[in-house]
């Protein structure tokens, strides 16, 4: 439905399935817009400061 109706697309994921369906990705990139975010969860606080300065500490 997707490259039928040409609709944009959004995507957030820690997986890394997504590179299985990369190309899929780019042809509906061809013609709408596509935004991939991924997410990084660490118990590192430190880390965790340095990927993102304001968010909540995890300890």
């Amino acid at each position: 439905m997707i490259e039928q109706y040409r609709f944009g697309t959004a995507l957030c994921t820690k997986s890394q399935w997504i590179l299985r369906d990369i190309e899929l990705l780019m042809r509906n990139n061809a013609h709408s817009s596509l935004l991939v975010e991924f997410l990084i969860t660490t118990c590192d606080n430190k880390l965790s400061k340095q990927l993102e300065r304001h968010a909540s500490s995890t300890s």
